[in-house]
């Protein structure tokens, strides 16, 4: 099994310890803030989202999964929402081939 992780960060703006170097936004909580010199929309914001779940999507699909479902759900007394301010996805499966990874590429996200 392979570990994959998605992102919209470039992976040429990590340091030799795979940290991320450039300043952009990571949540909703951005939109309306700059970032490298424009703002950061609503439009962004939700292009950005579709985007992963296009490339959840394309891996589905690959690995002839239809369905999902949850196995574990956790509801904390007095937690309205519970959201990770990173933009990545991780993935663990079956080795996947250049088409795949291609194809998320060209939605603008990195796989690694």
């Amino acid at each position: 099994m392979m570990n994959y992780r998605i992102s919209k960060y470039n992976p040429k703006y990590r340091d030799e310890h795979g940290i991320y170097t450039r300043d952009e936004w990571t949540s909703i909580s951005d939109v309306g803030e700059y970032f490298d010199g424009y703002e950061v929309t609503m439009e962004e914001y939700l292009d950005t989202k579709n985007r992963y779940v296009k490339a959840i999507d394309i891996i589905l699909d690959y690995l002839k999964i239809s369905y999902l479902y949850i196995m574990e759900l956790e509801k904390y007394e007095n937690d309205i929402t519970n959201t990770s301010n990173d933009f990545y996805i991780n993935i663990i499966s079956a080795k996947l081939p250049d088409v795949i990874i291609n194809k998320i590429n060209e939605l603008g996200l990195y796989i690694d």
